[in-house]
């Protein structure tokens, strides 16, 4: 049984809005959105600055829902904000791999690994240049392990 058509709406709007609220889940909805890398900490400072802006209002005007107002769109407002900008930033990163990696692709085609190893403190210190295949100890010659290998492309 469907629910009736409202004026001005023909039949199959008012299905695909039945569709699409029997789709909702709550448990797995909100399941899912936990599972997201931003949503802990976007409701984490929601919370916290809606509780302080809450509570500061409350001891400021002795309001109950005044301060409960304020609270709730605290919560709204920063967990919005933080959501975005967590998100704006984790696609901002996203971005910078696919460049470094489309860089390294192009970069490494007919070229060989190289790294440089640096040994030694203060004055004595010597840099060395390692091929691909072989370890920094290998290329000290003294046994001594490298203080820092600088990988890169030759």
């Amino acid at each position: 049984m469907s629910a009736p058509a409202l004026p001005g709406q023909d039949r199959s709007s008012t299905n695909q809005f039945m569709i699409a609220l029997r789709s909702i889940r709550p448990r797995e909805d909100l399941t899912r959105l936990l599972q997201h890398p931003c949503a802990r900490n976007a409701l984490l400072i929601g919370i916290g600055g809606g509780t302080a802006v809450g509570a500061i209002r409350f001891l400021g005007s002795q309001r109950v829902w005044s301060s409960t107002n304020w609270a709730v769109a605290t919560f709204g407002f920063a967990s919005l904000t933080s959501w975005e900008t967590c998100n704006r930033s984790r696609k901002a990163e996203g971005q910078r791999i696919q460049a470094a990696r489309e860089a390294f692709k192009h970069a490494s085609k007919g070229k060989k690994w190289a790294a440089t190893t640096t040994s030694g403190a203060g004055v004595g210190k010597t840099e060395t240049p390692v091929v691909a295949g072989e370890s920094a100890a290998q290329v000290d010659g003294q046994g001594e392990t490298a203080d820092r290998v600088d990988y890169g492309l030759r």
